[in-house]
């Protein structure tokens, strides 16, 4: 993911590689991870090697509508539909027409304006009827049924109903066929046409049983057991509500499961079976708070407040019919009012209140709130549709976030988590839930968040604080804080949203360790240069043997610096992968003899004796040449380097399976054990009084590098005064290598 953030800025990309972030935003639109998908289908835009295709560019068009849509920002998700659309037009690809136009009206039919929903949908029609694409148009019917049953013209919702199910039924297309019959079942409930609509929402059950979808089961099951509770079947429904409940509990579906629960308590209620009635509903209640469904919740709370009230608990009846007048965002009419007076009234008796002023108040109330509830409800409809499709996608989001989002209450008390959190903390949900954020922080980060959210800074927007996993390990967070008031200004939840910065801020320290070491050892032999340098030029009567001694420190530290700049290059443009690697099939003990002949004249100076193991037959290997040479001859250079004179360096090969094993052996001054698990380490150098050779400790993480490159790995095993011995592996066939390009 790394390297593809990186290049999708390059212009220049690979058509194969565009390919790849045409599928990344694909991945990141299914995810419901809308704004990221956004930001790459702009970019795919302006970086495509297919500008010319008119085609691919309606396409993504077409991807980015779309993802507008699913964001509610309907005007740009006109805007881009509309080009996708001309460009169609202008190539003529029917299909493509068709379908932008099934997108623009789902666009037009969220803005409740039906009338072009209604328009664009028969186009599209047209244009199937035309070509013949029979699911397309079972797709259509079934959308224009959508929209009259949005319009109430259930006549007409009805008759397109039933001809997407013909359609279906031709091409044997089960998913529509079960869909179908499901809307015309709640037509014919909605009519009160109880055995036509048990006989439909039956036959959508059967179909969704050989699908397999446990989802589409439950619907089913709930939909027969309200055919059934209507025709005052009571056991039949009990048996299918309980039925669907198996199947939501099996994928976990919260609101069905609330929704089952709900239906059956309402059953036992009917059977006057209060106790078992109060704990279905009382579960139903206990789910639905924790999802927040507002209609569940509504449904229960009215529920209670009637069995309370058969039961003569008038108390309790009022206070749960209360909490379900409160809930105004549902159902706000006359009958409710009247009957929460009602309630007060007896309520009120019991206690011997004056139950005539009170009665005489609320009818006041209800005359005067009359005309005003009437206008009020059309509205309210209109915003809890948008409430509705707002919370689901704020729902989808929650979900599918990689970060950490938590909901809490005024006192920082955890209400809700999402996914990301748990798999990621290590912590239960139990374990989370009801207790305060902060005792989830690191000591001095406790002070800090609470202070961040109680004062917070325009100019400060985020926060910086470590949270503490179960495993007890720490996690940097970068934090943001969103507080919900209500109408009234009172303060009513926090919304917290962490992302892990913790590889972040380890890539900072890594970078400034970096630099600083690199500064020190540029300084080392600029110094020495300059120091120098400066003494020569000032002592005009210096000796020429003198002289020539400076000069030839100024030569070596010039040379030191050069080696230095060289390896910082080489490991630089190896970490971001702009190294290019020609990975070819190669025989290994070839390059071995080669890089033996040209260490050679260092071992002779120092009377070294080489010696090498082969096998009868060199082993093949996909290697790049120029890098493994540059592996062997630093290996070479450093055993020899590190070995007394008279001593002895040896190469090894040993071949397995799938990978090659070269050993580089020297009976060499060795290396303490407490350094070997840092030799590989950039800028890492062993000292003692025995170590005479002085290096830019950039060489064995180079060959680190280039060795991982290849997929490979290196270790190392050495014993003081002894010698020390390498093993280098590499695989046969390197897994999908890729040439990078030089920077």
């Amino acid at each position: 993911m790394k390297f593809i953030d990186k290049d999708i800025n390059n212009s220049k990309i690979k058509k194969e590689e565009f390919h790849l972030f045409v599928k990344l935003a694909d991945s990141y639109f299914n995810l419901g991870n809308f704004q990221k998908a956004l930001q790459y289908y702009h970019k795919l835009s302006e970086i495509s090697p297919f500008k010319k295709d008119s085609e691919f560019i309606g396409d993504n068009y077409s991807k980015i509508g779309n993802t507008y849509w699913q964001l509610s920002d309907f005007e740009n998700s006109l805007k881009f539909h509309q080009k996708a659309l001309d460009i169609f037009k202008k190539k003529k690809i029917k299909p493509k027409i068709a379908q932008t136009n099934i997108n623009i009206g789902n666009v037009y039919q969220s803005l409740s304006n039906f009338e072009n929903a209604l328009n664009y949908f028969l186009k599209a029609l047209k244009i199937f009827e035309e070509i013949g694409n029979k699911y397309g148009i079972g797709i259509i019917n079934n959308n224009l049924g959508s929209v009259f049953l949005s319009l109430n013209k259930e006549e007409k919702a009805l008759h397109y109903f039933q001809k997407a199910l013909k359609i279906f039924e031709e091409i044997d297309y089960q998913k529509g066929m079960a869909n179908s019959l499901n809307n015309i079942g709640a037509i014919y409930y909605k009519r009160k046409l109880l055995p036509e609509a048990l006989k439909h929402f039956q036959s959508a059950l059967a179909i969704l049983k050989k699908t397999g979808s446990k989802s589409g089961i439950a619907t089913a099951l709930n939909n027969i057991g309200d055919v059934f509770a209507d025709s005052n079947k009571i056991s039949k429904a009990l048996s299918y509500f309980t039925e669907a409940l198996k199947f939501e509990k099996e994928i976990g579906d919260k609101y069905g499961i609330s929704l089952s629960l709900r239906n059956i308590g309402n059953l036992k209620m009917r059977q006057k079976n209060w106790k078992e009635a109060n704990d279905f509903l009382e579960k139903s209640l206990e789910i639905a708070r924790e999802i927040d469904a507002v209609d569940l919740m509504k449904d229960c709370y009215l529920a209670l407040s009637e069995l309370y009230a058969e039961r003569e608990n008038y108390y309790q009846a009022f206070l749960h019919y209360k909490k379900f007048s409160d809930l105004k965002d549902k159902i706000y009419d006359i009958e409710s009012e009247k009957k929460l007076s009602e309630l007060q009234i007896k309520y009120e008796t019991e206690k011997k209140e004056k139950e005539a002023e009170i009665y005489r108040l609320q009818n006041i109330v209800l005359v005067d709130a009359n005309k005003q509830l009437k206008r009020e409800i059309r509205e309210r409809k209109k915003a809890q549709e948008a409430l509705q499709m707002s919370e689901k996608k704020f729902r989808s989001l929650f979900e599918t976030a990689s970060e950490f989002i938590f909901i809490m209450d005024k006192n920082l008390k955890i209400l809700e988590i999402n996914p990301a959190t748990l798999r990621h903390s290590g912590y239960t949900e139990s374990e989370m839930l009801g207790k305060k954020i902060i005792s989830f922080l690191a000591g001095d980060c406790k002070k800090q968040f609470h202070d961040f959210i109680v004062k917070p800074s325009a100019k400060n927007p985020n926060s910086e604080i470590q949270f503490i996993r179960k495993d007890k390990s720490l996690i940097i967070m970068d934090c943001s804080v969103s507080t919900i008031f209500d109408k009234k200004g009172k303060l009513q939840f926090y919304y917290a949203f962490l992302r892990d910065i913790t590889r972040k801020k380890e890539i900072e320290k890594m970078k400034n360790e970096f630099v600083s070491q690199v500064s020190h050892e540029l300084r080392s032999p600029l110094a020495s240069i300059k120091g120098f340098t400066s003494t020569i030029i000032q002592d005009k009567n210096m000796d020429e043997e003198t002289r020539n001694y400076f000069l030839s420190i100024i030569d070596n530290e010039s040379d030191r610096l050069s080696r230095l700049i060289e390896n910082l290059l080489d490991i630089s443009k190896i970490e971001s992968g702009y190294i290019k690697m020609n990975f070819e099939e190669n025989p290994v003990q070839e390059i071995i003899e080669l890089a033996l002949s040209h260490i050679k004249p260092l071992a002779e100076e120092k009377h070294i004796q080489l010696m090498h193991s082969f096998l009868p037959k060199s082993p093949i290997a996909s290697f790049d040449r120029d890098k493994i040479f540059q592996v062997l001859t630093n290996l070479l250079s450093n055993a020899i380097k590190f070995t007394p004179e008279n001593g002895t360096v040896k190469v090894g090969v040993q071949e397995s399976k799938n990978e090659v094993e070269l050993t580089v052996e020297d009976t060499g001054i060795g290396i303490p054990a407490n350094d070997l698990e840092n030799i590989f380490k950039k800028f890492f150098r062993v000292e003692g009084p025995e170590i005479q050779v002085r290096g830019t400790g950039l060489g064995l993480a180079i060959v680190k590098e280039i060795i991982q490159s290849h997929q490979g790995k290196i270790n190392v095993e050495s014993e003081p005064g002894k010698g020390t011995k390498f093993h280098v592996f590499l695989p046969k066939k390197v897994k999908h290598a890729k040439k990078n390009s030089d920077s």
